[in-house]
């Protein structure tokens, strides 16, 4: 399985959102999952190895509203983010 099929997940964002709530704290709600994840794995975020990464970069798009860029960047994830 490709890492971008693997960590797009589906997540949807409900009726209550709305787009300026959503921006204001979506980095920060990301920040702080991806903080947990580490800690939880007991890992520094470039000693991951490429499964726990997809696993983390799966809750975050579960979770936030973060692009898969984002992601992939924060996780330091070597993707293609291009339609194939």
């Amino acid at each position: 399985m490709e890492a971008r099929e693997a960590i797009s997940g589906k997540g949807a964002v409900g009726a209550t959102h709305y787009g300026a709530d959503r921006h204001a704290t979506r980095e920060p709600k990301a920040q702080r999952i991806t903080t947990e994840e580490m800690k939880r794995l007991g890992s520094e975020e470039g000693d991951l190895r490429r499964g726990r990464k997809v696993a983390v970069a799966r809750r975050l798009r579960h979770e936030t509203t973060m692009s898969l860029k984002w992601i992939a960047q924060r996780l330091q994830l070597d993707v293609c983010l291009q339609p194939a």
